[in-house]
């Protein structure tokens, strides 16, 4: 538009404005209620600040009324602020005070990041000494919002629910029960949910070992199944851990699928977790999944070529591969055999070797029927050694036994001071021994020629009277019986075998891959044994011989052939067992 503009000496100019926009003369005020300009004084912004300040994890006062990004001002209290705030924090205590802060403006995605980073922290060691009381009212919040939380933030705490469910100061009640109303959610719109949600919920299942019912892991694993070939690789080994803790076989269309998905994955994964989807794979035991069991185990032994010995693997690695290939019958090339002793002994060499771990090595190598290197055998000694010193303490008194155990079945000569101090630990511990303690000593005393004193003979022999009925299983009580008669523990004025006795008679389906060393025993006892018990054994034996140890088919041979229960017609099975039992020599 033109305007007249009075210039000097009374003349005038003509000249042309440019207009000014309408929306410019409201934008100084919407940019100052947006932030981005100082606020007048005397003016209150409508929208309402947090009020005070805290302290973030460098120590320095926070500004509540907004913060500074990229030239404009951005309130604290938005989402996304609230979100960064939360992904940089450094602690649990830091965790809760943005609970503290923003209480009215946290909504589902901030409670569940917030339950999330927390277990990470916790996970980190990162607790910062806060109480129990603080990480309950966190627990309390989630359990408040569980409800209208989508399916991706229901994923997230049932992820965080595993992970910090056995931490100190946490109530594993608190995870159980939020684990509860996700799997309500999953099972009510199974469809909603994508196969990495579904696989968090089942990971934090197995983690906090929650027993699923088998429908319910049917329906899950097979809409997994559909989609199954697109996850990720740690998705795929944490479906395959899962099906090991639940102890679960899918459905043979499934148990497809996940092999092909793990076959194909193979390439991507690190030593770790092959290790891992070996295990898993060992535990199932599956012939939909052969492939995936051939692919695992060569890339493995591939990888333990390359590395030289110099991988990354600890000794908990170490142990579940050479048990995995145990488990699955597979014989890797002597070379592979060797770098892992090689490993180990490293191992046992530069750190503390716990006995569990190595226990599981030893007993891998029995059945493998191989004989470890000698250096590792020395180092058992070591930490059998260690276990005496620690005290005696019931855990630690158990592992020695196991240990022990294991060295004498691969053959090694145990010093009879290492039995001494066993049975002098068994003898002073307080309180009742454990099955697996009194089971393992007794084995071992018996097959390493190891005469035991009367204290513990009467503490043993009273230990299998009193849960012979009751908390033993068939196979442990007849190895129990089996070892005090090689041990000369007279059992025949115990009520002991006359109770056994009738359970075989009244038991029909009462058997065991160590039902001869019983009979062997019973016999050396000077007890009658029940013909039906004998020709059970037989049948027993025909059908198992090959899943049986050398000692329980020559002691079943010995009995059978004592009363004239095998012959000639026999030999499709009888000949296979004896070649099995003879020729299985530790190397």
């Amino acid at each position: 538009m033109e305007v007249r503009r009075r210039g000097g000496k009374g003349a005038s100019t003509t000249q042309r404005v440019r207009p000014a926009c309408r929306v410019g003369h409201h934008a100084a005020p919407l940019k100052r209620l947006a932030g981005s300009l100082p606020r007048r004084e005397g003016r209150c912004s409508p929208v309402a600040f947090a009020t005070g300040g805290v302290s973030d994890d460098l120590g320095r006062e926070v500004d509540f009324n907004g913060a500074e990004r990229g030239g404009r001002r951005v309130t604290a209290h938005s989402p996304r602020n609230i979100q960064g705030r939360i992904a940089r924090s450094q602690s649990v205590g830091s965790c809760l005070e943005i609970v503290e802060v923003y209480s009215t403006f946290l909504d589902d995605v901030h409670v569940s990041s917030l339950y999330n980073k927390v277990a990470d922290l916790r996970r980190g060691r990162k607790g910062g000494g806060v109480g129990r009381e603080a990480l309950e009212h966190l627990s309390e919040l989630v359990k408040l919002r569980l409800p209208s939380m989508n399916t991706r933030s229901l994923s997230t705490v049932a992820n965080a629910c595993g992970k910090m469910g056995n931490f100190e100061g946490w109530c594993v009640d608190d995870a159980v029960c939020i684990l509860g109303h996700v799997r309500a959610r999953v099972n009510a719109s199974l469809g909603d949910f994508t196969a990495v949600d579904i696989e968090n919920v089942l990971w934090a299942h197995g983690k906090l070992g929650i027993r699923l019912h088998p429908e319910e892991l049917d329906s899950w694993y097979c809409r997994l199944s559909e989609t199954v070939g697109d996850l990720p690789v740690k998705s795929v080994v944490s479906l395959l851990y899962t099906c090991q803790r639940q102890r679960y076989r899918p459905p043979p269309a499934v148990m497809s699928a996940l092999g092909r998905a793990a076959e194909a994955l193979v390439p991507e994964m690190s030593l770790k977790c092959l290790t891992n989807v070996l295990s898993s794979l060992a535990h199932l035991q599956s012939d939909e999944m052969q492939d995936s069991v051939f692919a695992v185990t060569a890339s493995i032994s591939r990888e333990l070529e390359k590395s030289g010995g110099r991988s990354s693997m600890n000794l908990r690695n170490a142990a579940n591969v050479l048990w995995s290939f145990a488990e699955l019958q597979y014989y890797p090339p002597d070379k592979v055999l060797r770098l892992l002793d090689g490993k180990v002994l490293a191992l046992l060499q530069s750190e503390r070797g716990g006995a569990f771990v190595l226990n599981t090595y030893l007993r891998a190598c029995h059945k493998l029927a191989r004989k470890p290197h000698e250096g590792i055998l020395e180092a058992s000694l070591a930490v059998i050694s260690e276990g005496f010193l620690a005290g005696s303490g019931r855990d630690v008194l158990r592992q020695t036994c196991r240990l022990i155990k294991s060295l004498i079945m691969l053959n090694f000569e145990v010093p009879v001071a290492y039995l001494t101090s066993l049975e002098k630990s068994l003898v002073a511990t307080e309180g009742a021994l454990d099955h697996v303690t009194v089971h393992d000593s007794l084995w071992a005393f018996a097959t390493s020629g190891y005469s035991i004193g009367g204290e513990y003979e009467s503490r043993a022999t009273r230990y299998v009277e009193d849960h012979a009925f009751d908390g033993l299983k068939r196979g442990a009580l007849c190895r129990m019986i089996w070892s005090m008669t090689i041990l000369r523990v007279p059992l025949k004025d115990s009520s002991l075998l006359d109770g056994i006795a009738a359970c075989l008679s009244e038991d029909a389906n009462w058997v065991s891959h160590s039902f001869g060393l019983l009979l062997w025993a019973m016999r050396d006892q000077g007890c009658e044994v029940d013909p039906a018990a004998l020709r059970r054994a037989k049948a027993h034996t025909s059908m198992n011989w090959d899943s049986m140890t050398p000692t329980e088919i020559l002691y079943s041979m010995d009995v059978l052939s004592s009363v004239d229960l095998v012959d000639a017609s026999d030999g499709a099975w009888l000949t296979p067992a004896l070649q099995r039992a003879r020729t299985f020599v530790i190397r």
